[in-house]
């Protein structure tokens, strides 16, 4: 030997190895080579499995790495035995390494089996495309539910505005009935007057509102003069006529917009005068006596002249406590018969009081019974 070294420390193999220099370096480096590949492999796995949790057959991770390490152990024995005779640590330790191989492979052919039914890249990609297409189909049926339910949303919502608008012009009709039947109550069909119904509501609003605030309040009432003559005379068709006219004067002479004129009864008129004392009152109804006669409707069959007239009577009774509003309506009836039994076609204007009133009417009422 070129090294000089006792050929009694190289192994003694029963062969003759010329060892040099080159051939025990090529032999200790890659047993060095191998050995530290084999003990960084464990390392790396122990690594992985540590990692991933998930991953089943950690067992078969640890045996292997087991088997990996008694490998590269046999590696650095075969270094170390080219110094040192300790064969029965090397055969030891390949004894090892062959029960760890051997249980591993035994492991392997009990894990084989379980790891085929592992699915493959192949199959994992055609079962995610299966899963995407079903996927897919699921969403195209959601989406299509969803638009018919949309389109079925709209078309409930069409129906809901269709019978909304049908019930809103149903409650306008139902509001105009309401308000032509409320008007028909209270409107004399015959003059298009308000009613004696409507003018008594009238008058009883303001009769409370003027005793709140103090105004004054006047009432007229008309009669037309001999009417039922009229009548017998020009029919009753003609004597409708008449009364549409005289409406229309009485109308058309009240300029204030709170002044009131309603159709009392057969060929009676009424008149309400808000804020209005007693001068205004004879006012009015002298213009009102005067459009009248002014008018010259014929009426052959009149005592005191040959067109229609009328009587008025006025009242204005002072506001006093615990009076009614029947005072203000008994003192213009009173007003208007003193008119008629003076001879009719003028105004008459009467103040009286509550008792004066009861007096009156008392002795009209004597006079009347029989």
């Amino acid at each position: 030997m070129d090294s000089g070294t006792p050929i009694e420390h190289f192994m003694p193999h029963g062969m003759c190895y010329l060892w040099d220099v080159r051939m025990l370096s090529l032999h200790v480096i890659s047993d060095a080579v191998i050995a530290l590949a084999y003990f960084s492999i464990p390392i790396i796995l122990l690594f992985f499995a540590r990692k991933r949790t998930d991953l089943p057959f950690r067992g078969v991770f640890a045996m292997f790495g087991l088997f990996i390490v008694a490998c590269g152990m046999t590696h650095v024995l075969d270094i170390w035995t080219i110094w040192h005779p300790t064969y029965w640590l090397a055969g030891g330790v390949k004894a090892v390494t062959a029960c760890v191989s051997l249980a591993t492979a035994v492991l392997l052919v009990r894990v084989v089996p379980q790891a085929l039914k592992i699915k493959s890249r192949a199959d994992l990609s055609h079962e995610l495309a299966e899963l995407n297409a079903t996927l897919e189909e699921q969403v195209l049926v959601r989406t299509t539910s969803l638009l018919e339910g949309q389109d079925l949303l709209a078309d409930l919502n069409e129906q809901l505005q269709a019978r909304t608008l049908e019930a809103e012009t149903a409650t306008r009709v139902m509001k105009a009935h309401e308000n032509e039947l409320k008007r028909l109550a209270t409107t004399d069909p015959l003059t298009d007057l308000p009613n004696r119904r409507a003018f008594d509501d009238l008058l009883d609003r303001e009769w409370r509102l003027a005793r709140r605030t103090g105004a004054p309040l006047a009432m007229i009432m008309v009669d037309v003069d001999f009417f039922k003559e009229y009548n017998d005379r020009y029919g009753h068709p003609t004597g409708d006529t008449c009364l549409k006219a005289i409406a229309g004067l009485l109308r058309s002479n009240l300029k204030r917009p709170r002044d009131f004129v309603a159709r009392y009864g057969g060929e009676e008129f009424a008149v309400l005068l808000p804020d209005t004392g007693a001068d205004g009152a004879i006012h009015a109804a002298e213009l009102l006596c005067n459009a009248i006669r002014t008018a010259e409707i014929a009426h052959r069959g009149s005592p005191i002249g040959n067109i229609v007239t009328a009587s008025f009577g006025v009242a204005a009774l002072p506001l006093q406590r615990g009076e009614t509003v029947t005072a203000l309506v008994a003192a213009a009836d009173e007003a208007l018969y003193e008119a008629k039994d003076a001879g009719r076609n003028r105004v008459v204007f009467r103040r009286l009081s509550p008792a004066q009133l009861v007096l009156q009417l008392e002795r009209r009422s004597a006079e009347a019974t029989p």
